[in-house]
Order: structure tokens, then sequence, then C-alpha cells
């Protein structure tokens, strides 16, 4: 199977094997940085809105503790399983077009990256800095993506 430079990318700039959620198709993906398309918000479907709210969700469980540095691993490691199970759903059900949907991908490898890094890291800091990755992702979706109703985290 064809890879991606998304998925090229993405192996080349982590030290972890390939995510379950990694086997989404990436053809036709390109890099780069976040961007609208023509200044307007790309569209969302049903299943990319509730797998996201779920990772919301999740963070804003824990978000006091994250900031506070009072989580645990094995609190990160059950956080990074809930997380696990959003973007698994959203690679499994989420139908954007394919600008939408590379552009989606720049905020899910930033997801991705950060709970891989929640979940095994060796040292409370950086499982935390992996679930500031996920929230620093949180931050970016709304201003690139068109998700009605989206609360955003509380600092």
């Amino acid at each position: 199977m064809k890879k991606s430079l998304f998925v090229l990318a993405f192996m080349a700039t982590t030290s972890f094997p390939l995510l379950a959620e990694e086997k989404h198709d990436h053809n036709a993906h390109g890099s780069g940085a976040l961007q609208l398309e023509s200044e307007k918000k790309w569209e969302t479907d049903a299943p990319l809105r509730k797998g996201m709210a779920g990772i919301r969700d999740a963070m804003a469980s824990r978000l006091g503790e994250i900031h506070a540095s009072r989580l645990k691993k094995p609190q990160y490691a059950e956080l990074s399983e809930k997380i696990s199970t959003h973007t698994n759903s959203i690679f499994k059900n989420c139908k954007l077009s394919p600008k939408a949907d590379a552009q989606l991908h720049l905020v899910l490898s930033q997801i991705l990256g950060g709970n891989q890094q929640m979940k095994s890291a060796e040292s409370i800091q950086d499982r935390r800095a992996g679930a500031i990755k996920i929230i620093d992702a949180l931050q970016l979706y709304p201003k690139y993506f068109d998700h009605p109703g989206w609360q955003p985290l509380a600092d």
C-alpha cells in the first residue's frame, strides 16, 4: 500500500510505531500549515464533530490537573485511551472533501503525537507535554473548521 507524504513525515518525526489510527487512507494529503478555504472555515461532518467534542470533553475533564501537574502515569494512560477511542472513530467514520481532510490531518497529527507521548513517555513532564500538544490542537481546530456549538477549553 502506498503511503502518503503525511504518513512518511509522521513516521519520520516520531520515535514510536505507526498508530492504529493511522490506517486511514492518507493518499492525496498535502503537507504544510493549516489554512482556510477561500477565507472560510472547512466544513465538518457529524462523525468529526462527535469525535472532536469527545476529545475536547476528555481533555476538559482533566484540564485543571494537567495544568497543575497533578496527573500520574496511570491517569495519563487512561486519558490517552479515551482520546484513542475518539480518534479511531474519526478515522473510521469521518468523510470530508479531500482538501478538508488534508487540513484535518494537520490537526489530528498533533493530537496523535501528543496522545502517544501522553500514553508512553517515561517522565510525567513529558506526558504532560503530550497533553499540552493535544490542548494546543484543540485550540487550533475551531479556527479552521466550522463546528457549530464548539466550546473552547477554559484557561
